[in-house]
């Protein structure tokens, strides 16, 4: 069914009132408000059934409400404001970032090198370079090729050495700042107590891909480890702080499954399979702060890291 111009007219001419279902005016409600429509020209009769009655309106009031409706119809354009310098080649460096695959790699690294070779002032160098650590470090999908062209970039500029090894100094201290948060007391800072975990997983990830393109050495993973596993062995003894270990447990299970085979050959490996083992065989009811799924993540470890040492 379609109704013409007339037909609308006719209706306006004669009065008809018609009672809407509360969904239809609900929706015409809604609609009104969005388009910034005036109802001026419409009066509501309250009844039982609260119907809608339309009034007829002079040729004059309809071209008033017509010429409203014109003036509220034209939009502002956006005017998009064009980045320039440093901005603007971040900004295209993102998208390379974002390209970046295993098939395109060589294009995208150059295109990354070429925008980079354009600046000479050095506190932008070393902004863009934070930038490309941040994405970088935080994606744990691409992580593989992103340690591959953080190598290559650290050779070139050691602005990116100097980035990373100052985040490592931190990195152990923000993971013991993990502060659990209650999704029924507040749940925008749970959304964001899950992201910054997710983040810290990311980069665990990362770290041990940039030890396997050798930009950083074995004994500087190994001495993370163990200092993770040195807190954990704190804290299981701290009541209340489940959830905290279950964190710290799930980095620490992908810094050793990505590094199994440093492990074996590492003199420190030893002493973080040996660590792994005595919080596999840890019990619930024995300690206040560890939890079921947290030992199971340890016996994880210990059966990967047997395949490994198999092999």
């Amino acid at each position: 069914m379609f109704y013409l111009l007339n037909d609308y007219n006719s209706i306006i001419e004669e009065k008809i009132t018609t009672v809407l279902p509360d969904s239809v005016k609900m929706t015409i409600e809604t609609i009104i408000k969005q388009l910034g429509i005036s109802t001026q020209t419409f009066t509501t009769t309250k009844t039982n059934t609260q119907t809608y009655e339309a009034k007829k309106t002079r040729t004059t009031s309809r071209r008033s409400s017509y010429s409203e409706w014109e003036t509220k119809r034209i939009f502002k354009p956006t005017v998009l404001v064009e980045k320039e310098g440093s901005e603007k080649i971040m900004s295209e460096i993102r998208v390379n970032l974002n390209k970046i695959s295993s098939k395109n790699y060589e294009t995208n690294r150059n295109i990354i090198l070429g925008h980079i070779e354009t600046i000479t002032n050095t506190e932008e160098v070393e902004q863009i370079a934070n930038t490309i650590f941040e994405i970088a470090s935080t994606n744990k999908f691409f992580s593989e090729i992103y340690s591959k062209l953080y190598k290559e970039l650290s050779e070139k500029y050691e602005i990116f050495n100097t980035i990373l090894h100052n985040f490592l100094k931190g990195f152990i201290l923000k993971l013991q700042n993990i502060q659990y948060v209650d999704p029924t007391g507040n749940y925008d800072e749970y959304c964001k107590y899950n992201k910054i975990n997710d983040a810290n997983k990311a980069i665990s990830v990362f770290i041990t891909n940039l030890v396997k393109n050798t930009v950083l050495e074995t004994d500087q993973l190994m001495d993370l480890i163990l200092e993770m596993q040195t807190y954990i062995f704190q804290m299981v003894l701290t009541p209340n702080k489940n959830n905290e270990i279950e964190e710290m447990t799930e980095n620490l299970f992908l810094m050793i499954t990505e590094s199994s085979s440093f492990i074996k050959l590492s003199e420190k490996g030893e002493k973080i399979i040996e660590n792994v083992k005595k919080m596999s065989e840890w019990k619930v009811k024995e300690l206040p702060s560890i939890s079921s799924r947290a030992i199971f993540k340890y016996k994880d470890i210990v059966d990967k890291l047997s395949n490994t040492i198999k092999k």
